[in-house]
């Protein structure tokens, strides 16, 4: 049976190649690391609109702070980095600022051996320039008088700080998307 070297030839020039290309990929991954922290951030009503009438009949106090409209408020944050996040990624040693717009009072706060230390300065949620690990994450709620509406001040250095697409982290709804597209392109309709 005669060998067909030209096929052999071939089939062994694209594995080569395909592996080349997997080897640059790993490379390029490695060298740039995709550095990103999400946050999804959830507000809710202590007084529910139906209880509107009774605002000036009932008074809500929490550690001695008169609230005349309160809200909780949920702030999630995750590392989505391939690579740790150095203190030194923090532009002039300035935390990551989530600005509340309103005065704010602590339930939980991040403690100290939490991954990602956040702390309540005035009417912000700061998070300090120190290391945050690659899949690191922080829950913090706090109570604000008055709904809170949120902007982020970001210091790091070409990393992303996104909102988290319907309180999920962004790349689960992407790749979600992206599994039902090849779902549907794989069952062509008749």
């Amino acid at each position: 049976m005669p060998v067909y070297w030209s096929s052999t030839w071939s089939v062994l020039g694209v594995l080569g190649t395909l592996a080349a290309i997997v080897v640059a990929v790993v490379i390029y991954r490695r060298q740039f690391p995709r550095q990103r922290v999400d946050h999804a951030l959830e507000i809710t009503p202590v007084l529910t609109r139906a209880s509107d009438s009774l605002k000036d009949a009932v008074r809500i106090s929490f550690r001695d702070h008169q609230l005349a409209d309160p809200y909780l408020l949920r702030l999630e944050l995750h590392s989505r980095s391939r690579a740790d996040i150095a203190s030194a990624q923090f532009d002039g040693a300035r935390p990551l600022r989530f600005e509340l717009g309103r005065s704010a009072i602590p339930l939980s706060q991040a403690d100290d051996d939490s991954p990602i230390a956040v702390e309540l300065v005035d009417s912000a949620l700061e998070v300090k320039p120190d290391l945050i690990r690659k899949g690191a994450r922080a829950n913090v709620i706090v109570l604000t008088d008055g709904k809170p509406e949120m902007t982020v001040d970001n210091p790091l250095i070409n990393i992303d700080v996104s909102r988290a697409a319907g309180g999920r982290p962004s790349h689960v709804a992407a790749r979600a998307f992206w599994w039902t597209l090849g779902i549907v392109a794989s069952h062509p309709s008749a």
